[in-house]
């Protein structure tokens, strides 16, 4: 049988701010430790400030020593970290090399430098001052955070580096690829050729 739910709210010994000052507050620390706690959305009472509470309670309890799960998001995220890294000194490398290359014929002619091909990659990580999670949702909260911007990081890596290895293609691929581009280029001037004469007749009529 299930115990009954008290429907009295605990004593408050002294003198207190008013509900809606405390609602407020218990709210903020809720969302900081589990953001989008439904328990914020009941109707605001004394009573459902002390589940407010609770949950607070709940949340903020420190996770238990040699958890599997916190050991294996710790490993997750050191492991997103050293890929972060990882690719962030090649996109430095891929850039200085590349920077040497930027203006020969075969890029000009192949167009294959990406966009953002030497904009900065900016710092890199700082861990030394990141402090272990309080719980195993903390952990996973972090390790969301970060994988976007590892595989953003990835992807610029992987571009820079296809851009750089047309410098060392052989001669046949490279040729290839050239008279590819330029064929290319021919098929979309005589699309917009086309497309002029047509208006240009459109307007003779």
């Amino acid at each position: 049988m299930a115990s009954p739910i008290s429907a009295v709210p605990r004593p408050r010994p002294g003198f207190l701010p008013p509900l809606a000052e405390r609602w407020s507050e218990a709210c903020a620390k809720l969302d900081k430790l589990d953001p989008g706690n439904a328990t914020c959305r009941q109707m605001m009472s004394e009573l459902a400030l002390d589940k407010l509470h609770d949950q607070i309670a709940l949340f903020s309890r420190p996770a238990p020593p040699n958890d599997p799960a916190m050991t294996e998001a710790s490993r997750e995220h050191t492991e997103l970290e050293r890929r972060y890294h990882s690719a962030w000194l090649a996109c430095r490398d891929y850039q200085s090399r590349l920077r040497r290359t930027a203006n020969s014929d075969v890029h000009q002619i192949l167009g294959d430098l990406p966009a953002d091909a030497f904009d900065s990659v900016g710092a890199p990580l700082d861990t030394s001052n990141r402090s272990r999670p309080g719980s195993l949702r903390e952990a996973r909260a972090e390790i969301a955070a970060l994988l976007p911007r590892v595989l953003d990081m990835e992807g610029k890596a992987a571009r820079l580096s296809a851009a750089l290895a047309v410098g060392g293609a052989r001669d046949e691929e490279l040729t290839r690829r050239l008279v590819m581009r330029l064929w290319e280029h021919v098929q979309e001037l005589e699309r917009q050729l086309s497309q002029l004469t047509t208006k240009q007749q459109r307007k003779a009529r």
